[in-house]
């Protein structure tokens, strides 16, 4: 009976069944990518077990009222069921069935397991098992700010060992919760976590990341998180010409910071406010070439009604 229902499946929508990865108490797990982006991809197990076939036949008969062909209701209900024996599988007391339950559990990015990822994570992080390492990327993805400050927690840990902190950061970003802005402008003071605060502090759109965000337009920087710093300051908009001010005249004859003044110009430009049309004009004269050519370059349509 199971063989034939997998087989239906199989023939009736195109499942890709491969080889099993995990077995749980003699249950398998056939797991089948379903697309090949990153940020989008999950994957749809197809347990094979007595349980799971009675969940299909009920979620499919409670569902046969539901404006939805029957192939769409199928694959729905196939993934409620999966993830349902998911969880399950995530309150055995194997460790290894829990593991795996875990692991499987977060490719299905479904925000009503939050709470329970939550709730894993932290047990995790006692047990040291190593499910942090799915759960962390899972709750970004999930997008649920419900995860926020435990996460936030995990991007403040000190500890030199502590692998998920970057993994934590990114995390943060994809969620978007405000609450982490502090958080992540520590976490852009240190090497390992710079990178991944730049680019969610850009994405954020909170004035308190204006100078962390001033700081990342500098030659030293990768051009990835320049251009990310760059977005996330035309983005603040207004918000960001103070911290863009003082930067922009942070300079002496000796080390003009031509570079940075230049991007920095452009960026004022690019958001062409009164106020940032105002400090171009104060550059007309600047004694670097490049700079001026920059300030005219913007400032061609100004006009003394400025």
């Amino acid at each position: 009976m199971k063989t034939l229902f997998s087989s239906l499946l199989a023939v009736s929508f195109g499942f890709l069944f491969i080889s099993t990865t995990c077995h749980a108490g003699g249950t398998a797990l056939q797991p089948k990518r379903v697309s090949k982006e990153p940020k989008l991809a999950q994957t749809v197990l197809t347990i094979v077990d007595d349980a799971t076939i009675r969940c299909l036949k009920k979620c499919q008969r409670q569902n046969q009222a539901v404006a939805m062909d029957m192939k769409t209701i199928i694959e729905n209900c196939q993934r409620q069921c999966d993830i349902e024996k998911a969880l399950e599988m995530t309150t055995s007391r194997d460790p290894k069935t829990k593991f795996d339950g875990t692991r499987l559990l977060c490719k299905f990015r479904e925000k009503s397991t939050c709470n329970t990822l939550i709730a894993l994570l932290k047990e995790d992080l006692e047990k040291k098992t190593g499910s942090w390492a799915f759960i962390i990327p899972a709750l970004g993805y999930i997008g649920d700010t419900r995860a926020t400050p435990l996460l936030i927690d995990l991007a403040n840990q000190l500890d030199n060992h502590w692998m998920g902190r970057e993994m934590a950061v990114k995390a943060l970003g994809r969620i978007g919760d405000t609450r982490a802005v502090p958080a992540l402008i520590e976490a852009a003071s240190r090497f390992d976590t710079r990178n991944a605060a730049i680019i969610a502090l850009a994405k954020l759109n909170d004035p308190r990341a204006a100078a962390t965000l001033v700081s990342a337009i500098d030659p030293e920087e990768e051009q990835d998180i320049r251009e990310a710093a760059t977005a996330g300051l035309i983005q603040l908009n207004t918000a960001a010409i103070q911290a863009i001010n003082e930067e922009y005249f942070n300079y002496s004859r000796e080390n003009k910071q031509t570079r940075k003044r230049v991007w920095l110009c452009e960026i004022l430009g690019r958001i062409g406010t009164k106020e940032a049309l105002k400090i171009l004009k104060t550059s007309l004269s600047d004694q670097d070439d490049a700079v001026r050519k920059c300030t005219k370059k913007h400032l061609s349509g100004y006009t003394s009604s400025h």
